[in-house]
């Protein structure tokens, strides 16, 4: 600065100065007019404080600290000021330190005013201003002085003296005013909020806050959930969907997140281009300092001010570059990704809750044309381009298939399909959302993708800006010619470039569709686990899973290779760049200086970094694209259309209805209920009957608005909003809710909480009404037998219950709520005849029902029709009768219903009267109330500790293990593999080495350089970009001088392009290796993981809720595959920089070491520090993912219910919560990472400094030397700064292999045994023999010694109350509960000497809750080809699914009367969606009843396996049991006496025990026997003993 320009620096300093003030004074003026007084409340948008926080609050210090340094600060200004007046002639700046004393008596002014201001945020902005006004007055008084101080001859003076106290001053003054803690600590749901908004302004600005975090997890060795802060309002879910609400959005959704988010990219974007335009800076200093070297010579002596000056600037500029750096990253991640990844993942859930509920299966192509064909010939692929366009059955319709085949061996034919084959207005891909799992995986893969993007969007701006004013730094330095010659020479790479840009976008689609289908597949494998382990079918679904797995990872590697010509562009193409352009300008000046040569390589350098990101930026880009329009089509994808009209009463008028569909289909082609006219009667029962498949489910979820309504209307009184339910004050006298609907749905559906939870479902708890409704329900006596109780913890979708035990609970849960009108699906299905009868006439027509509409879908027309005012039957042609029950009997039309529905005996059972005593499987509690029940029992504040079922997910603690390293290192090729990745790096940096070396050797080879005339060789308006100070330009040996010499130009020039194209050549190749290795690692663990976790035993898989293996399945191994390799890689190749570093400059000085060990230590000091907080908080952001995919998978599978109990509201809420867990853990991940990254560039920065005085002041050292040193000495820091980063990222992202490694060493099941003869068994003969069996070594056994046996063919009914040890029987004969002591033969083979694959596939089971894979019918039933079609057409017939011969007419299980009703079990290749969804619960037992007649097996276990269907067929089907399976033995658990009371013997279980066993006839004769009291307490003993003896 010129001493002219010091006068109008002065008087514009004051201008700022006074204008800072501003906001100080308005602030006290405005306090004054309000007349407020001091407060002892403060309350934000962050949360509310406490009166402790407040008492413990304190800005005093800073405050004081500010007030007196300010005072001498304006103190040895007006002394200085004096002294440069009395003495002009000697002293500068007389007006201009008169000028720097009013800004010092404003900036006292503004200290004093502190006092004055009572609201705390006020004083700490307050603050900030004085910062502001005391930063330029600082830096406008260091100018001063250093222009005044000549050299460092000059001997010191008064005046000197008065500017250095005058300098410290404001440096404390300044720190002062930064350290004033904004506001007292703040809490949000009684939890601390994030103190960045608490602390001080330089706390914020050096990301110190997160410390205190680290410094706890230091301490402890961990951190948990709770010591989490809730995040701030500018993270929190509820606060980003109100900014997102109110802005304007376009028809886009990346128009719409431009609208919100403009405002913040724009001042981001100007702020990097800002730095950009300042990044010149350090080249500038660059270029001054290697001149000034160079003019200085090898023998310069002690160091110039100005020397000395440019390495303080250098100092200061590079720590002010990474500071902007810094806040730049740290904005984008605040308020950019943290925001929008909260905003999408709300948004997608919201949709969640409002899309159609569109549950169809997809037809196969292959099907329709082959129908006809052999399945032992053919396989049958699901087609993911046609959707089937019709549904049927009354079933829940289940998500659309995920377009893999049943079978694992796909055919080559299907596997080959071409483009042509698809319809051409097929849905694309990435667009299709066939499964539950594939919107799952909007949040879980699209919304991390673009909310990462979003933190990185500006490195483009940034590569763009480096791009530019490098260019035009280039071109004032070495000319226009050189530089486009260098650019013409880059540009040959591009049309490469492009191409595998291209490439890539395309791959990324694909393999965002296999991911989807992948995660279908094994989400449905989970799903329907039970079945896959009953049935041996483990090995089928691991080779189905790992067929995708390895489509996926094939896709993957396609990516890897488009990603490996993208590097080798990268590596090329500034080689290119670098050799023409220096080429050029050495053959036209004919000579290449030192300033030039180091300069412009360093340019090259910065534009290598800048040339390689940019390709990948702008891929990142176009991936984001693709996911940001995947996550758009599912938001303006069909919403639940209001089809329920506001009525008088509950009914439909010349209504047609129709499962919901997201496209316009044919009605021929829909599953249709015509011209319903109907009207249930206000406060009455009414009931609804037919055949399986009928359409009943239908007519409920038209009442609740989840069906599509095609004409006419649907009626049901108007419901109260959910600010007029406020449930949260309900109470007994407001309790019925007029309008309000409750659901029970026909698969039931439960929350993974507390039995009590479930039953509240959200409402207070009333001690009398809760109580009530378990006795009517029969809960009592399960509570009883639960382990804690009503406290119980439910496992995911109440895994740990039996079938009737979630029906009871969830028609508890509809009976509590506040509905006035319950829609109930068949509740008596799974429950005994005794308890079902209790339930109806104590729960459903008792009186806590009573005045309530009740509308119920039931077979049991019998039972019910006593108190039924209303019925409709049903039939394949739609409504058959409907009318007052009243009406009905008299015209005889009710005597005909019931035939239809049930036979004669199961009439007069169900109208037998008589005690309802708890007898049989499902028998829960007696109705008689309990003296004073209502006031005994827990009450809700009860907190007795609950027993987990559902265990917390495991975290490791401290440093990830060796074994984790050695156990990835073995799966990605062992240690071979390894060595020869090291040696390939260990190439790539010595072809570095040997690069920069030859580059000393060639400019070394010269005499001096001739003078460089600074004004002509740089432009003052050179330009650089953001993140390169002197660490980023040095890491090559620069050029010293280059003349043309001997050797010529084109030799030296030659071995450098040549050693550069190797060491291009092998860095390419390292990239390669990598991914190799990663493909390998991610297959082997993948299928150690998945072989592991199918094979578990069957007690984990309960108590690990899907969602959590799913995170380690997806999340963790996305990691797994693109990035622990590269990590890995980027350590080796970052400490081999380092040894490669320290040897080269040790070579020039052994002063390097001694700063470079001081270095090492603070560094070491710093990521110890951060790796102790940053690995638990990486491992809590693993686990507090977990409950947002558990969440979303429960609500989608629950939806109906969820929207019928107008719950959709308190869903959200939960969601939100649990999206502000993990957006805070993630948060305080990226604030520890901000808080490394600042102190490791601040350590490098000042590593800078101190070579830069060591170089200066070493005397010998000329300007090439000096270079040389320096430019090793910066690359050393940037490479020990990057290795410490590469590890601490190693470490973190180890934290995905180290969960993924956990599952591949689960313990499993043995696999270990003999293998039987083939035929065996061949009679079905069982033994059981003192057989003690537990579900776990620390829990009772549930069987204790039973002894008994089974005849070949036998058939043995097993009966008992709840926890007799009937299904515990059932597991112990299939093994996956093995025998304390005791034994089980079968044929006289022990079944534990059998190895498991065996054993479960020559034995079957039919379960009460059936279990069907998404693909066919065919290969439900024959999932391994190994039958015909007549066959399987035989079983079908026989389940009564079709009927005999070609059937031309509808079976009893699916409707006809239509094309788009017709019964589409004819055809094998109709498709089954996920979880048979797209069947009724009747259709899926039926389907499972026909699989098992397929398989034939000499020994069946059946659980009640025809609970869901009509009377009417259920009898068929018991005929055709006894008739099909007359050559197996068959064990029943029976829920109905009736069922098994011609069997052959009768086995009656009691606490575990043998209580008898014998055939009925002896059971009978028994008296006292339990099976007699059974018996007489059925209400139909007369019947019973009828059958006993037959008659005959």
């Amino acid at each position: 600065m010129t001493e002219l320009a010091h006068l109008p620096a002065s008087a514009t300093g004051l201008g700022l100065v006074a204008l800072l003030s501003i906001p100080a004074v308005r602030t006290f003026v405005l306090q004054t007019r309000k007349g407020a007084a001091r407060d002892n409340f403060y309350q934000d948008r962050d949360g509310k404080s406490t009166p402790e926080a407040i008492a413990s609050f304190s800005n005093r210090r800073p405050k004081i600290a500010l007030l007196l340094s300010s005072v001498i600060g304006l103190a040895t200004s007006v002394a200085l000021s004096v002294v440069v007046t009395l003495d002009y002639a000697q002293h500068k700046f007389c007006v201009e330190t008169w000028l720097n004393t009013a800004s010092w008596i404003l900036i006292q002014f503004q200290a004093s005013l502190l006092f004055a201001i009572h609201a705390p945020v006020e004083v700490h902005d307050t603050g900030f201003w004085i910062f502001l006004s005391c930063l330029i007055t600082g830096l406008i008084v260091s100018i001063q002085t250093y222009a005044a101080i000549g050299d460092f001859a000059h001997r010191p003076d008064v005046a000197l003296i008065l500017h250095a106290v005058n300098i410290g001053a404001a440096v404390v003054t300044l720190l002062s005013s930064i350290l004033i803690p904004r506001r007292p600590e703040v809490f949000f749901r009684d939890e601390p909020v994030d103190s960045q908004w608490t602390t001080s302004v330089l706390s914020r600005g050096t990301w110190a806050w997160p410390r205190a975090l680290m410094d706890k997890a230091s301490k402890h060795g961990d951190l948990e959930e709770r010591d989490i802060p809730q995040p701030d309002h500018l993270l929190r879910v509820d606060e980003v969907m109100v900014t997102w609400n109110s802005q304007n959005k376009g028809q886009t959704l990346l128009r719409d997140l431009w609208t919100v988010y403009r405002g913040r990219i724009l001042l981001q974007w100007t702020t990097t281009i800002i730095r950009c335009v300042f990044g010149v800076i350090p080249f500038w200093v660059m270029l001054n300092l290697v001149q000034r070297l160079t003019d200085r010579g090898g023998d310069g002596g002690a160091p110039s001010r100005e020397l000395c000056g440019l390495v303080v600037l250098l100092g200061l500029v590079s720590m002010a570059e990474q500071w902007a750096d810094s806040w730049v990253s740290f904005y984008a991640i605040n308020m950019l990704m943290m925001p929008m990844r909260a905003q999408l993942s709300a948004l997608i859930y919201e949709k969640s809750l409002r899309r159609k509920n569109v549950k169809s299966a997809e037809k196969t192509k292959e099907g329709e044309e082959e129908a006809a064909t052999s399945a032992s010939s053919e396989n049958h692929e699901a087609d993911e381009e046609t959707p089937l366009l019709q549904s049927h059955g009354d079933g829940n319709q289940a998500t659309e298939t995920n377009g893999t085949n049943a079978n694992p061996s796909d055919s080559k034919k299907n596997a080959k399909k071409t483009e042509d084959q698809k319809p051409k207005d097929s849905k694309s891909e990435d667009t299709s959302f066939s499964s539950r799992q594939a919107v799952v995986n909007l949040v879980g893969i699209d919304t991390r993708r673009i909310s990462n993007f979003m933190a990185m969007q500006f490195f483009i701006v940034a590569s763009v800006g480096k791009l530019t004013f490098y260019s035009l730094f280039l071109v004032q330095l070495i000319g226009w010619i050189p530089f486009v010659v260098g650019i013409l020479a880059w540009a040959v790479v591009l049309p490469i470039n492009t191409y595998f840009s291209k490439r890539l976008i395309k791959l990324t689609a694909k393999i965002m569709s296999v991911r989807d289908k992948k995660l279908a597949i094994v989400n449905e494998a989970l799903q329907g686990i039970r079945q896959i382990k009953f049935a041996a079918l483990e090995g089928e679904w691991e080779s189905r899973i790992n067929g995708v797995r390895d489509e996926e990872l094939g896709a993957t590697w396609t990516m890897f290779l488009a990603d490996v010509g993208i590097f080798g562009c990268w590596v090329v193409s500034p080689i290119f760049l670098a050799a023409a352009s220096l080429a050029t300008y050495a053959l036209i000046e004919g000579e290449l200086t030192p300033p030039v040569a180091f300069v412009s390589i360093s340019v090259f350098k910065a534009l290598e970094v800048t040339l390689g990101a940019l390709p990948e930026l702008l891929t990142g880009a176009f991936e984001t694209l693709v996911s940001i329009r995947r996550v758009d089509s599912y938001l303006k994808g069909p919403e639940m259309e209001q089809t329920v009209s506001e009525g008088p009463d509950v009914g439909f008028e010349d209504a047609t209805i129709s499962w919901p569909v997201d496209e316009e289909v044919p009605d021929e082609g829909r599953f249709l209920l015509k011209n319903l006219n109907l009207t249930f009667p206000a406060g009455e029962l009414s009931i609804i009957t037919g055949k399986t498949g009928t359409g009943k489910s239908l007519i409920l979820s038209a009442l609740i608005g989840e069906s599509d309504l095609v004409q006419g209307k649907i009626r049901t009184p108007p419901r109260p909003s959910f600010l007029e339910r406020n449930d949260l004050n309900a109470h007994p006298g407001n309790w019925i809710l007029p309008g309000s609907v409750a659901f029970v749905a026909q698969t039931p559906w439960l929350e993974s909480a507390s039995l009590r939870d479930n039953i509240l479902f959200g409402l207070p708890f009333v001690k009398s009404r809760y109580h009530q409704v378990l006795r009517v329900c029969a809960l009592k006596k399960d509570l009883d037998i639960l382990t804690d109780g009503d406290k119980t913890e439910l496992g995911a979708n109440g895994i740990n219950l039996s079938g009737g035990q979630k029906w009871r609970i969830t028609l508890a849960r509809a009976i509590y709520s506040r509905a006035e009108i319950l829609i109930m699906d068949d509740i008596f299905s799974a429950v005994d005849a005794h308890v079902g009868r209790q339930i109806f006439e104590e729960c459903v027509s008792g009186a806590i029902c009573k005045g309530r509409t009740r509308i119920l879908v039931t077979h049991h027309v019998s039972l019910v029709q006593s108190k039924a005012k209303f019925l409709v039957e049903l039939g394949e042609e739609g409504v058959l009768h409907s009318g007052l029950a009243s009406e009905l009997a008299a015209t005889g039309v009710l005597q005909e219903i019931k035939k239809h529905e049930q036979t004669p005996e199961e009439i007069q059972e169900d109208e037998a009267t008589g005690s309802s005593t708890a007898v049989a499987s499902e028998a829960a509690s007696t109705v008689e109330t309990l003296p004073n029940e209502e006031e005994t029992g827990d009450d809700a504040d009860s907190d007795a500790d609950a027993k987990k079922f559902i265990q917390d997910e495991t975290r490791e603690k401290g440093m990830v293990k060796s074994q984790i390293y050695s156990a990835y290192i073995k799966a990605s090729g062992g240690v071979p593999a390894w060595l020869v990745c090291v040696l390939i790096y260990v190439a790539f940096e010595a072809g570095n080495l040997a690069r920069t070396w030859w580059v000393r050797i060639w400019t070394g080879s010269g005499d001096s350089a001739s003078g460089l005339s600074m004004g002509n060789t740089l432009h003052p308006q050179g330009l650089i970009m953001p993140g390169l100070t002197l660490q980023d330009t040095a890491n090559n040996p620069q050029l010293l001088v280059a003349s043309s010499h001997a050797r010529g130009l084109t030799f030296y020039l030659g071995v450098y392009v040549g050693l550069s194209l190797a060491a291009g050549i092998i860095g390419t190749i390292r990239f390669w290796w990598a991914f190799w290795m990663s493909i390998m690692a991610s297959k082997t663990l993948f299928r150690e993981t998945l072989g592991n976790v199918l094979r578990t035993p069957l007690r984990w898989l309960d108590t690990v809720p899907v969602g959590r293996i799913l995170n380690r399945l997806t999340s963790d191994f996305e990691i797994i595959d693109q990035r622990l390799s590269m990590d890995l890689g980027m350590l080796v190749w970052h400490l081999l920089s380092v040894g490669c570093a320290c040897i080269a400059a040790s070579m020039v000085s052994g002063y390097v070491l001694l700063p470079a060990s001081v270095l090492i230590v603070v560094a070491g000091v710093v990521s110890k520090k951060y790796l102790d907080g940053a690995r638990p908080l990486k491992r809590l952001e693993s686990t507090s993912k977990s409950p947002v995919f558990e969440l979303f998978n429960a609500t989608l599978n629950g939806i109906s219910t969820l929207r019928a109990f107008e719950k959709t509201t308190a869903y959200n809420d939960k969601m939100n919560q649990k999206l502000d867990i993990w957006d805070a853990v993630t948060m305080c991940i990226w604030s520890s990472n901000r808080w490394l990254s600042f102190r490791t560039s601040m350590v490098g920065t000042v590593f800078t400094t101190i070579i830069g005085f060591v170089v200066i002041f070493t005397p010998g050292v000329d300007g090439a030397l000096a270079g040389f040193a320096l430019s090793f000495a910066l690359d050393f820091t940037g490479n020990i700064l990057w290795t410490i980063r590469s590890y601490s990222q190693l470490e973190l992202d180890m934290n995905a292999a180290e969960r993924v490694i956990e599952y591949s060493k689960l313990q499993t099941e043995s696999q270990e045994g003999q293998t039987p003869p083939a035929s065996w068994p061949t009679s079905g003969k069982i033994e059981v023999k003192d057989l003690v069996i537990g579900y776990a070594e620390n829990l009772p056994a549930v069987l204790k010694g039973i002894t008994f046996d089974v005849k070949s063919n036998e058939r043995i009914g097993v009966v008992g109350r709840t926890g007799a040890g009937k299904s515990s029987l059932t597991l112990g004969l299939f093994r996956f509960l093995e025998p304390r002591s005791g034994s089980v033969y079968i044929d006289g083979v022990d079944t534990s000497s059998i190895d498991l694959y065996t054993l479960r596939s020559r034995l079957s089971i039919i379960p009460q809750d059936p279990v069907l894979f998404s693909g066919t019918i065919r290969s439900n039933l024959d999932p391994f080809n190994h039958r015909s079609d007549a066959e399987l057409k035989t079983a079908l017939a026989r389940a009564h699914l079709i009927e005999a011969g070609e059937g031309a007419a509808s079976g009893a299980a699916t409707p006809s009367g239509g094309q788009g009703n017709s019964n589409v079990f004819k055809d094998l290749n109709s498709p089954v969606s996920e979880s048979g969804g797209n069947f009724s619960q009747g259709q899926r037992q039926l389907l499972c009843l026909a699989r098992a007649i397929v398989s034939r097996p000499k020994v069946m276990v059946l659980d009640e396996a025809t609970s869901a269907v009509d009377m009417k067929t259920d009898a068929l089907i018991q005929r055709s049991i006894r008739e099909e399976f007359t050559t197996s033995t068959l064990i029943v658990i029976a829920h109905r006496l009736s069922t098994v009371i011609d069997f052959d013997r009768i086995l009656v279980l009691s606490g575990g025990e043998i209580a008898e066993y014998g055939t009925p006839r002896e059971l009978w004769e028994k008296e006292g026997g339990l099976f007699r009291e059974m018996c007489e307490n059925t209400g139909e003993p007369s019947l019973l003993r009828e059958k006993i003896y037959g008659g005959k």
